[in-house]
């Protein structure tokens, strides 16, 4: 008896991993899933014994959650930061958030793809209605919740950013987690994360986002820490043109929304001193901090891309490009929008009263050879 028993369970179990089935009269019905990102996946659902199944493998990808299976192939689990559920091939029992569910179907492999009931789908990933629409034959799940996350470790700690609010999480070994800022712009896409624990023992967080087609956007956030929270933080959006703007120089740490540049006291965390870069650069637009001394501050406004040597003292401004490149290079400079406006300048370093610069331009020939501006205050 429990041998025939055990022979019908796998005979079922394979008869869900490779369903013959699904070749007869089953694939009629059409799915769509709508997201709450805007996005939109739809295809052909199958249907058996009255439910709905949907292939998950290639619709689960708008939707953030991560899949692993087990050693065997059976169990899929699809995880998130805020999202975790699992399904087993053959069975009708499930996880959902911690807890035991009904599927409300078996799931099954066909062809490469993992097929699950729609209905569990929906609720599982938290779709606000379910509709048909008889004319055309086609389930809509609408509203489907996605759950994108971006994360990274640092002194033990996880920090995690969740886009749909662009807020800053940090979650300890405990696993307790603390919202710690709204980072007050939206998070698109590619978004990378770089960590500086500074001498005086604050935390210099900086976060780039890199978006659109053909991802000439990024924004920049910069968050600074003391003793776990936020002290200090800003944001700011360049296109096309990306330069690495400077973070710190000697007890300072720099922090910039594009318009202003505000220094502040490593250890202290209190704010020292605020620079407006409009006025200083002469041109409404965000601007680039590539360089800072006690003297003088290196900014290039995004649009027009041209380097300017600012005397902090007296304000004045001074374009780097008229000084350091042939009259042929500047007029490249001037009338040049490919594959952005500007000069091709970067800073290197200081020695006494002398700045080295590079010229990355497409038409040096050595671009390792210093070009050098004495720096005369006046």
């Amino acid at each position: 008896m429990k041998k025939t028993l055990y022979i019908a369970l796998m005979m079922i179990t394979a008869a869900f991993i490779d369903p013959t089935w699904i070749k007869a009269d089953s694939i009629n019905v059409n799915y769509t899933l709508r997201w709450d990102n805007k996005s939109t996946n739809d295809g052909k659902a199958v249907v058996h014994q009255g439910v709905v199944y949907v292939p998950v493998l290639q619709t689960l990808s708008s939707s953030g959650l991560k899949l692993t299976w087990d050693n065997n192939g059976r169990r899929a689990a699809f995880d998130s930061w805020k999202k975790k559920f699992a399904v087993r091939v053959g069975s009708s029992a499930g996880m959902l958030d911690g807890k035991l569910a009904d599927v409300g179907g078996a799931p099954f492999k066909y062809q490469e793809e993992l097929y699950i009931p729609i209905r569990f789908l929906a609720r599982a990933i938290e779709s606000d209605a379910l509709r048909w629409d008889a004319k055309t034959r086609t389930i809509t799940a609408h509203g489907l919740n996605t759950y994108r996350s971006y994360s990274a470790k640092h002194g033990g700690l996880t920090y995690i950013v969740e886009p749909k609010e662009s807020a800053l999480y940090v979650v300890d070994r405990q696993g307790r987690e603390k919202k710690l800022a709204k980072l007050g712009a939206p998070i698109y896409e590619y978004l990378s994360f770089r960590f500086r624990t500074t001498p005086g023992g604050l935390l210099q967080l900086t976060l780039n986002d890199n978006y659109g087609e053909p991802h000439i956007n990024n924004r920049t956030f910069s968050v600074i820490m003391k003793d776990g929270a936020v002290i200090h933080q800003s944001h700011v959006h360049y296109w096309m043109r990306f330069q690495e703007n400077v973070g710190h120089v000697n007890n300072q740490l720099l922090i910039t929304d594009g318009h202003t540049l505000r220094l502040i006291e490593d250890g202290t965390g209190a704010e020292t001193e605020t620079l407006d870069l409009q006025k200083l650069g002469g041109e409404k637009d965000e601007y680039f901090v590539e360089g800072m001394d006690e003297d003088i501050l290196l900014i290039r406004p995004n649009d027009s891309g041209i380097l300017m040597l600012i005397d902090r003292k007296f304000g004045t401004n001074t374009a780097l490009y008229k000084k350091l490149l042939s009259k042929e290079e500047q007029e490249y400079v001037e009338v040049n929008d490919v594959p952005y406006r500007g000069d091709h300048l970067t800073f290197v370093k200081r020695s006494g009263d002398v700045l080295y610069f590079k010229n990355k331009s497409p038409f040096t020939e050595n671009k390792d050879e210093y070009l050098t501006y004495k720096w005369v205050e006046e």
